[in-house]
This record gives structure tokens, C-alpha cells and sequence, in this order.
């Protein structure tokens, strides 16, 4: 008869753990440029590399009614 030990061991992955920092680091990076591109969607673009220069260019511009 075979006996299975299990470890019980708590997880290393919490507010100790270097790789916790590293991914809330990125995951606050990802949410950052989201509400950046939302509030101020023509300086978003022309920090990606895209300029807007004529009014054409703009695919995402607000209604203004």
C-alpha cells in the first residue's frame, strides 16, 4: 500500500514575493494607459506614436451636440 504525503505548505506568492510587485507593477501600467487613453484620447495616440493632425484623422473624437 502506497502511501501520498501532502505538503501543506502555504503558497510563496503574496505581498512577500517579488513577482506579486512585478505583476501589480504591469497590471497598474495596463490601467493607466486605459484611463489615459479615455480622458485625453489625442495625446494617448500621439504617445503611441500616431499624431493626429487634422480633424480627419480623428476616428475616436467625441460628439459635441
Amino acid at each position: 500500500m502506497v502511501h501520498t504525503v501532502i505538503n501543506k505548505q502555504r503558497s510563496a506568492w503574496g505581498f512577500r514575493s517579488i513577482t506579486f510587485w512585478l505583476a501589480s507593477l504591469i497590471a497598474s501600467g495596463i490601467i493607466y494607459v486605459g484611463v489615459n487613453a479615455m480622458l485625453h484620447p489625442a495625446d494617448a495616440a500621439a504617445g503611441f506614436g500616431i499624431p493626429l493632425h487634422k480633424i480627419s484623422d480623428y476616428a475616436f473624437r467625441t460628439q459635441r451636440i
